[in-house]
């Protein structure tokens, strides 16, 4: 079950920050692309190819950003709902918002 959205001080309800990763086309694997983007909620890490100063060597850079709601390429439409539309929902249904 969803959480119910928390107050994010003064009364007001907190913002959730959510991101779904997108599967990789079929036109993206047969160009062999790498996939760029790891999702292990909360943590998404973003993969850059890039080459060393000399031109030749590649290497990947890897940052990584935190979100309240990270969903991978397998989660369904009905996980993105239940954990970042549903508290929504009820939350204005209740008449709060």
């Amino acid at each position: 079950r969803a959480k119910p959205l928390e107050s994010g001080g003064k009364g007001h309800p907190k913002i959730c920050i959510s991101v779904r990763k997108r599967p990789i086309s079929d036109k993206e694997r047969r160009r062999k692309d790498h996939d760029s983007v790891t999702c292990l909620h909360p943590v998404v890490w973003v993969h850059s190819a890039k080459l060393r100063v000399d031109g030749i060597t590649k290497y990947l850079d890897h940052n990584s950003f935190c979100f309240d709601y990270s969903f991978d390429e397998k989660s369904t439409t009905e996980d993105v709902y239940r954990h970042s539309a549903m508290p929504l929902v009820e939350f204005l249904c209740c008449g709060k918002g």
